[in-house]
């Protein structure tokens, strides 16, 4: 990559995180205002069941198609057919799972008790159409279409914004409303890179080529599950023992440290593919990301220094007195986003030596570690409880 290259796509991933983030703070805004604070933690956790499925249906081989862009070449026939194949299988795989699911509404089952089915429903369709965004998301990363990769991010947070003003303002649609806008949202930008890809790549099924991403991938989707855990087994477990109020409270203060995420995620996009060339084509690879690594950290320190020392004005100003116990949890919580952001280059050094299981081991230790704690600190400290064993997980 071109020194110009690189400064380039650096400058639009941030630009584009930022951009992204400041739409998001409008959509929730407009969230914590228009639903009650027990209506909140409900969406929360219904969108964490999105994020759930996103993982299941894309069983992260988002990861094959990054790593072997260079390997197979681009234009080969061979990562055309992987391109395909994975395409294909995301979405047979979705088919056969929506059946079932359909079934059991269809039978007036109660799969989780105290989540409507029907929202849940809309929820998953929620996260397959996340996990066709994120597959295309692969191509468009490590091809360094950081311009089309960003605008697409951007146009998710806007259009979901949009149709959040639509439904909770226009029609009063309350929470059915927001989880439909949610949906909305990510079918219009999944059907948008779908046909993208489509149009570079065809649709060519190769059961070779999926059989080889899966043995990859399987234990990425180890990882990615326990990313999952962590992020989100809090709040089933603050809704078990307390109930969707304090899961909104929690959640609010969660949705505001997450910003962090984004900007550390922008950063992380705009290493990537340096990283990658940087490891494949450079004898002296080990210098150029222990250079990174020591500029880092001190980095996104201080972002969030500035994040935290401005939270408390955040949370008045965004969500209302009545969620301004949100601050209670905001230090440890944006300490875990901290941590958080220094576990993505890790993660990608172990995942480009193709040491997946050893990253699911790492995780899905964390993950375990986080829900035990959880589970005996909630009940005696509430959601002091949950901060804090997200953020010692995270330490981990």
């Amino acid at each position: 990559m071109e020194k110009g290259n690189l400064l380039r796509n650096s400058s639009i991933y941030i630009l584009g995180s930022v951009t992204t983030a400041s739409i998001s703070v409008f959509s929730l805004a407009l969230l914590a205002r228009s639903l009650s604070v027990s209506e909140y933690g409900e969406l929360s956790v219904l969108l964490q069941i999105a994020t759930l499925f996103a993982f299941i249906f894309g069983l992260e081989l988002s990861a094959s198609v990054v790593i072997e862009y260079n390997l197979l070449g681009v234009n080969s026939d061979a990562y055309k057919q992987l391109i395909g194949s994975l395409f294909i299988f995301s979405f047979l795989f979705f088919l056969t799972s929506a059946v079932i699911l359909l079934f059991a509404v269809l039978s007036d089952l109660e799969p989780y008790p105290g989540i409507n089915t029907k929202l849940a429903l809309v929820a998953i369709l929620s996260g397959y159409f996340v996990s066709v965004i994120n597959l295309g998301s692969g191509f468009l990363l490590i091809s360094e279409r950081a311009q089309t990769l960003s605008l697409f991010r951007v146009i998710r947070a806007s259009s979901f914004l949009v149709f959040l003003i639509i439904a909770l303002l226009v029609y009063d649609g309350g929470l059915l409303g927001a989880i439909f806008a949610e949906a909305s949202s990510t079918l219009i930008v999944a059907l948008s890179i779908f046909v993208i890809i489509y149009k570079r790549f065809g649709l060519t099924f190769n059961f070779g080529q999926l059989t080889s991403s899966l043995r990859f991938c399987v234990p990425l989707t180890i990882h990615a599950l326990g990313l999952w855990a962590l992020v989100a087994s809090d709040r089933f477990v603050l809704e078990i023992y307390l109930g969707y109020e304090e899961v909104g409270i929690y959640s609010f203060g969660y949705a505001i440290a997450a910003f962090l995420v984004m900007i550390t995620s922008g950063i992380d996009s705009a290493w990537s593919p340096i990283f990658l060339e940087v490891c494949e084509h450079n004898e002296n690879s080990s210098q150029i990301v222990g250079k990174y690594w020591t500029s880092y950290p001190a980095v996104i320190g201080v972002i969030c220094l500035i994040f935290f020392t401005s939270s408390p004005a955040i949370v008045t100003i965004l969500g209302g007195s009545e969620f301004n116990r949100s601050n209670n949890v905001m230090p440890l919580l944006i300490l875990s986003m901290y941590f958080h952001g220094l576990y993505l280059p890790f993660a990608k050094t172990l995942m480009m030596r193709k040491k997946s299981l050893l990253v699911a081991k790492i995780t899905g230790f964390c993950a375990v570690f986080n829900l035990a704690i959880t589970i005996l600190s909630v009940p005696e400290i509430g959601i002091m409880g949950a901060a804090l064993s997200t953020a010692f997980s995270y330490l981990l």
